[in-house]
Formats: structure tokens, sequence, C-alpha cells
């Protein structure tokens, strides 16, 4: 697990190295999310998926955006504390 500020994204070469490794050639799926739903995504699709969320937490406050994101990046070996 790779520890980070809360609030803070990975490089993107060491998301897309996680991605690689978690996912293994598949997608990354989120079921059941009340606002997303349920969907797959590549890892181009997540990392924007991401950016967004981490900016909505930092710049609007949004704990449900911030609370999105630590989990799917807690999934994929990072960690926010």
């Amino acid at each position: 697990m790779h520890s980070m500020t809360y609030g803070n994204l990975p490089s993107k070469i060491e998301f897309e190295f996680a991605f690689d490794w978690e996912c293994q050639g598949s997608k990354y799926v989120i079921s059941n999310h009340r606002v997303l739903g349920h969907r797959e995504y590549s890892g181009p699709e997540l990392w924007e998926l991401l950016v967004e969320l981490v900016n909505a937490w930092n710049y609007e406050g949004d704990e449900e955006a911030g609370e999105l994101a630590s989990s799917i990046l807690e999934t994929l070996g990072f960690e926010w504390i």
C-alpha cells in the first residue's frame, strides 16, 4: 500500500502501473453506486473520473467525491492518510 496525503493523486504513471496490475487487462467495475450506478472503466476513463472526484473534493469540499476517490484508490493500492 502506497500512502499519500488525503486529496492527492498518484502520478499518472503510478496510476497506470497500479491499474494494469490490479485489473490485468480488464476494466475497473463500479457497481451499485447511488450516483454512478453500474459502469466499467478503462484506465484512461478511470483516471479522468479520479481527477474530477479529487477536484470536487479539493475545490468544492464535496465529501462524497472524496470518499469515492479514496475508495477507488485504495483498491488500486493507494491509501489517503
